[in-house]
């Protein structure tokens, strides 16, 4: 088959029509129709990529501060950017008082080849002692993003758990690790 040959029409060049295999012969109508869909192609909204979770926690009935645990161990070849949904919930109130924890990851920066962290998750300084109340009031995002090494851990941990009374305030973690590329 010969090379596809330069549209034109009344002696204008459409080069955005170049190496296409169109139906001939074209009108300069059909031309420009081609020629206006293939100049805006790009600017049509695509759906956006879509995140993949490579992990999650759900942890019940905690009432005390989460030790740095591994979530993700990171494959050597899918280093990147990584979210994290870190959602806290309390699921008991204390008889008294309580600070509801909030999250903390740790990783090794991406850039940096630095130990890192993302924290506070949520609310640093919320006493809500309700059953139902969560680490995202008051505008705080139960979310982060952050840039791994690859080849590494990604951890969790909760800070500033408190409570006072007999009966000790108990929350849910519930964690979803996202690899965005």
């Amino acid at each position: 088959m010969p090379p596809p040959k330069a549209i034109t029409a009344k002696g204008a060049w459409y080069p955005q029509l170049d190496g296409l295999n169109l139906p001939g012969p074209l009108t300069n109508a059909m031309q420009q129709v081609y020629s206006l869909v293939y100049s805006l192609r790009d600017s049509i909204p695509r759906p956006p990529a879509q995140s993949l979770i490579v992990a999650q926690a759900d942890l019940a009935m905690q009432s005390a501060n989460l030790a740095p645990t591994v979530l993700y161990a990171v494959p050597v070849n899918s280093g990147g950017m990584y979210r994290v949904n870190f959602y806290v919930v309390v699921t008991r109130a204390a008889t008294t008082s309580a600070s509801i924890p909030y999250g903390v990851i740790g990783f090794t920066d991406g850039d940096l080849n630095l130990s890192a962290s993302v924290g506070p998750i949520g609310n640093p300084s919320n006493t809500a002692n309700t059953a139902g109340a969560g680490n995202n009031s008051g505008g705080y995002a139960d979310v982060a993003s952050f840039n791994v090494k690859g080849g590494l851990n990604i951890t969790y941990s909760t800070a500033n758990y408190a409570s006072t009374g007999t009966t000790p305030m108990q929350y849910a973690a519930h964690l979803r690790l996202e690899y965005l590329g």
